[in-house]
């Protein structure tokens, strides 16, 4: 199936790079691993008092348009507003109360989808599992105010009952890899 050009939904871009033009290597690497900076610049392309609000409402408009109208490019937008939020380290501080409407709307959101709904049937992953172990973890190494590192912990504990989800320990991402020469 195809979309006719002009009737896409128009869901704000992402910036071309991660960091700011001319960075060093480690500032690269840093933005690369902490995506504030890309939160930040997408923020810059909302109306500025209600940018927060409207980045949630594109995050619940995305899925909404998958789960309802089984839209493919929502569901993978979704997807990457997900990741880049649970990529983000120094705006866990700075956006805190961002960040908690953040864990309300996905809880909201979780409640709706099937246990399996985001199981990768080639490789049997779950891509949601890895990105919040990714949050929760920087989210407990953060300096966020105490209300919304307990509000994290709830909520993964409340997706570990519901879903047998676990975020114990570090990513496979993470681990180490041994290189044979």
């Amino acid at each position: 199936m195809h979309t006719k050009p002009g009737t896409e939904i128009r869901f704000t871009g992402f910036p071309d790079q991660n960091h700011p033009v001319g960075c060093s290597a480690a500032e690269i690497s840093k933005h690369n691993m902490d995506l504030s900076y890309t939160l930040e610049e997408m923020m810059k392309r909302y109306r500025y008092a209600e940018a927060e609000d409207d980045f949630l409402g594109e995050l619940q408009m995305s899925f909404v348009c998958f789960v309802v109208g089984q839209v493919y490019d929502s569901f993978e937008h979704w997807k990457r507003l997900i990741h880049l939020l649970c990529s983000c380290d120094d705006a866990l501080v700075a956006r805190h109360t961002f960040f908690s409407k953040f864990i309300t709307v996905l809880h909201f959101q979780l409640n709706h989808v099937p246990r399996d709904l985001f199981v990768d049937i080639v490789s049997r992953t779950n891509f949601l599992t890895t990105t919040l172990q990714v949050f929760f973890s920087n989210l407990e190494c953060s300096d966020a105010p105490i209300a919304l590192v307990e509000k994290g912990k709830k909520f993964a504990a409340h997706l570990t009952k519901k879903f047998k989800w676990s975020f114990q320990g570090d990513p496979d991402d993470y681990a180490p890899v041994v290189v044979e020469t």
